[in-house]
Order: structure tokens, then C-alpha cells, then sequence
């Protein structure tokens, strides 16, 4: 679907551009030709923008899609008469060949040809009016999701800082440093009796892969679990300094 809009809002955008070569040398002299040049410009910078929004895009919403193919007969309509004014000369070279009446009675230059170009761009600009509206609905609410996500993350983060401050006024304690402190204070051989228990035996020899240490709130689990933990931190240092 995002390709079939693509390909429309492509040509579209081509036939702009042949149109205000072909004619952009007389805009400036002839009022008429201005006005459908001014048209073609407001046309070209709508598709433009549709092109740049359909581009990162796998999917094309249906309004926006039916909006761009409702255009499709207009488009190749326009392309059509491109094609028609540009097999009659290069406007360039009519400068010098024909005055200005003269020119007013090729097809390219006629008040009717101009007319028609700018009833077609009026009602290709008018198709894509919604198309348009629709993107940049699309945008605004991408963007209030945006804001309501930074909003919510930064209430979340106020929130934690929040709370972390609460425990730190209850427990002002750093665990880390404590264990630090504890283990400093340790007499060589302290807890080294959990190596001959039968606990560790059998979780060293395999027959049990989980060795627990359990006892009330406060009884020092946690210093006697750093002793076996420091034995094979210092046995892995041993293989790896002989590998």
C-alpha cells in the first residue's frame, strides 16, 4: 500500500517540477501564468511533504491512502497536459520567434490551457486536503505520546529519588561499607570450621548442588557466606595464574 501511494505523490511531484520549468521564465510577465505557477508551487510543496512523511513508513493509513488515489486520474490528467505543452516548443525559443499576442495563441500560452492546468491543481490540492490533515494529526499525537512517555519517566525517577532518600533517613547504613568493616576486623581462621562440616563436603564433591546458610535476622549469615566465597575466589586466581 505505502508503495502504490509513494509512486502517486512521485509523478506528482515530477509533472510539478516539468510545469514550473516549462513556465517559470513567464510567470513573472503574465499574471495568469503567475497565478498557475503559484498553484503548481503550493502543490508541489504538499506532495513533498507527504513524500517525506510516507517514506518511513511500512503501512499507509487508509484515509491517507484513498486521499493520495483520488488524486491518481488528476495527477496523470496534468501529466498529460505537461506532456502536450512541452511538444509544442521550449518556451526559451519563443522568445525570440514571436511577440508576447503571438504567443497567447499557441496551446501552452492560451488563457483556457492555463485555466485548465490550475482546475486540475485546484482539485488535486483539495483530494489531498484530508491526506494532509491526517498526517499531521498523526505527528501531533506521536508527539503528545512522546511528551506523556518523558512526563511519566520523569515522575518515575522523581519518585525513586524520592524513596531512596525515605530509606536512607530510615537506614542510613551503607551494607557495603559494613561488610568492609566487618571483614577487617576478622581474626585469621574466623568461619574457616564450615570447610570440615559435611555440608560443605558434599556440595564441594557435587552430591549436592545447593549449600545453605540459613539462621535468625542479625546472626551473620552474610560475614560467614564471604568466607567460602573468598576460598574459591582465591583457588579460581590459583588455576588461572598456572593456565
Amino acid at each position: 500500500m505505502a508503495e502504490a501511494a509513494i509512486g502517486v505523490v512521485s509523478l506528482g511531484i515530477q509533472v510539478c517540477q516539468g510545469l514550473l520549468k516549462y513556465y517559470g521564465s513567464w510567470k513573472d510577465g503574465r499574471k495568469d501564468a503567475a497565478a498557475m505557477c503559484s498553484s503548481v508551487e503550493s502543490l508541489s510543496a504538499t506532495l513533498a511533504q507527504l513524500e517525506q512523511t510516507l517514506a518511513g513508513v511500512s503501512e499507509v493509513n487508509t484515509i491517507i491512502n484513498d486521499s493520495i488515489e483520488a488524486c491518481r486520474s488528476s495527477i496523470e490528467e496534468l501529466e498529460k497536459k505537461l506532456s502536450k505543452v512541452q511538444s509544442i516548443a521550449d518556451p526559451g525559443k519563443l522568445t525570440t520567434k514571436i511577440h508576447d499576442h503571438g504567443r497567447r495563441l499557441l496551446y501552452p500560452f492560451r488563457e483556457s490551457t492555463l485555466v485548465k492546468l490550475r482546475e486540475i491543481v485546484t482539485d488535486i490540492r483539495s483530494n489531498l486536503a484530508l491526506a494532509v490533515d491526517t498526517t499531521q494529526l498523526q505527528t501531533s499525537l506521536k508527539i503528545s505520546g512522546q511528551v506523556r512517555d518523558l512526563a511519566s519517566f520523569i515522575t518515575d525517577r522523581d519518585r525513586d529519588l524520592e524513596s531512596r532518600e525515605i530509606i536512607n533517613w530510615l537506614s542510613p547504613l551503607r551494607f557495603y561499607e559494613c561488610q568492609v568493616d566487618t571483614l577487617s576486623q576478622q581474626e585469621n581462621g574466623t568461619g574457616e570450621w564450615i570447610f570440615a562440616s559435611s555440608e560443605f563436603q558434599d556440595w564441594v564433591s557435587g552430591s549436592k548442588k545447593t549449600l545453605w546458610c540459613w539462621g535468625q535476622p542479625g546472626a551473620g549469615k552474610t560475614v560467614l557466606a564471604y568466607v567460602p566465597i573468598r576460598r574459591l575466589e582465591k583457588s579460581a586466581e590459583r588455576i588461572k595464574a598456572r593456565q
